[in-house]
């Protein structure tokens, strides 16, 4: 019977630019999950997660993602699915070393779960400002593959759509809370961004509560005579 062996991984120490023996590493961990080197064609759990934590350690993201799934769910089916090593802080520091990289999929999961606490911590503010990055990087002309978000390891199948992230801006400055101070007039502008990007994207229902929200704050707000509503 094996044991899994971990590194004391820190994530804000990674290199921002990927060192060379990352991606070998990474390739490694893969062969070692398929069964390469064995004769028999067995998958190598351990040696699998020692050269994914090198590999993270290296710059690697999909690495990051391979080890924030790890300890992040409970069950892993996309990766090394035998290991059990539950750790939701370290793996919201993966997935945030991840987001730094602008990894959409980790960017996208990882506001999220700061906005449900499903990882343990909930802060609207961290997760406000990871919607933003979501919206400002959806709507640029990205390369394919950034896009596709390849070896993801399941963090690809949040759901969010940049007009669901729009809407989640409005709600949590609309609420505030959870390190995030109210902002009405933030509210009421992602409020109309969000009824747009609705509209176009045929749910009728959720952009007609925006647009109703947006109308109930236009007129809370107190308007300065040389502000213009738009």
């Amino acid at each position: 019977t094996w044991v899994p062996s971990f590194i004391a991984l820190e994530p804000e120490k990674f290199p921002e630019a990927t060192r060379p023996d990352g991606p070998i590493h990474y390739q490694l961990a893969v062969y070692h999950a398929l069964g390469r080197f064995s004769a028999d064609r067995s998958p190598s759990p351990a040696a699998a997660l020692y050269h994914h934590q090198r590999a993270a350690q290296a710059g690697v993201v999909a690495a990051m993602l391979a080890l924030a799934k790890i300890h992040g769910d409970v069950t892993h089916p996309d990766v090394l699915p035998t290991i059990r090593a539950p750790n939701q802080r370290l793996a919201a520091r993966l997935l945030h070393a991840a987001a730094r990289r602008d990894c959409i999929p980790a960017i996208a999961a990882l506001a999220l779960a700061l906005h449900k606490g499903s990882l343990g911590e909930t802060d609207y503010a961290a997760a406000a400002s990871l919607y933003e990055r979501f919206v400002d990087l959806k709507t640029q002309e990205l390369p394919p593959e950034i896009m596709a978000g390849r070896d993801t390891y399941g963090w690809e199948e949040h759901g969010l759509t940049a007009a669901d992230a729009q809407h989640a801006l409005a709600v949590l400055y609309d609420t505030g809370g959870y390190g995030l101070e109210r902002n009405a007039r933030l509210a009421y502008s992602w409020y109309g961004v969000a009824a747009e990007s609705l509209t176009a994207a045929m749910k009728a229902r959720l952009a007609s509560r925006c647009y109703e929200r947006e109308a109930e704050l236009e007129a809370e707000i107190e308007w300065s005579d040389d502000e213009t509503q738009t």
